[in-house]
């Protein structure tokens, strides 16, 4: 069950429904430019105009995914994070503990919710157990074989990220129970949908998220 406190806090997309992380290039001059760059050379050019990674709920973008807390705020503990556009603020941190080791702080609520422990297999395909505030174990996110060789590929510059298709699901005793899938984007933009309809309050919506701001930072260059 997610708790009314949780409920005032999160938008309820978050909670019990679908949302998505998309990029967005600041820029729209250089995207202009970097779209004519990156045709006319057949993709081998990549773009560099700053793009954000948003969070994306009821059809507007709530929140923006930052790479580290640490280069734009002091305070905060190190990590990825999710910060709000308005009220403007910080609202979940992927803090580093240890190497592969993360708490999940719910910043709006100064609670820790949750952990994550990485346990990446080859091709860096994505594996992550994670823990409740007590440390017992609660669900596993595992990235399917064929995205991770398509994430390999695109590192390599072999692969156009428009062709990805990333694709991670979580499991509670085997049972599948949430998902994040790239969805095709126009504009070389990147899409990654989120889908917590089936979690039924086995496993705390923050923790999936927070699982997706961890793995996904990356796309963004803020």
């Amino acid at each position: 069950m997610v708790s009314a406190e949780v409920r005032a806090a999160w938008p309820e997309q978050v909670l019990t429904g679908t949302y998505h992380f998309r990029t967005r290039r600041r820029d729209q001059f250089n995207v202009g430019v970097d779209e004519v760059v990156w045709r006319a050379t057949d993709g081998l050019v990549r773009r560099r105009s700053p793009e954000q990674l948003l969070l994306w709920a009821g059809g507007r973008p709530l929140m923006a995914v930052m790479r580290e807390s640490g280069k734009y705020w002091s305070g905060l503990p190190e990590g990825p994070l999710l910060y709000n556009l308005a009220p403007a603020g910080a609202t979940l941190i992927v803090a580093h503990r240890k190497q592969h080791h993360y708490d999940v702080l719910d910043n709006r609520l100064g609670l820790v919710v949750g952990r994550l422990e990485i346990a990446n297999g080859p091709f860096g395909r994505a594996r992550t157990r994670i823990l409740d505030p007590s440390g017992d174990e609660v669900a596993l996110m595992e990235e399917t074989r064929l995205s991770s060789v398509a994430d390999h590929l695109e590192n390599a510059d072999l692969l156009s990220r428009s062709w990805t298709r990333r694709r991670f699901h979580f499991t509670v005793d085997g049972e599948r129970v949430a998902h994040i899938k790239q969805r095709y984007s126009m504009w070389r933009a990147v899409k990654f949908e989120f889908d917590v309809r089936r979690l039924r309050g086995r496993v705390d919506p923050r923790l999936i998220l927070a699982c997706g701001v961890e793995e996904l930072s990356r796309y963004s260059t803020y």
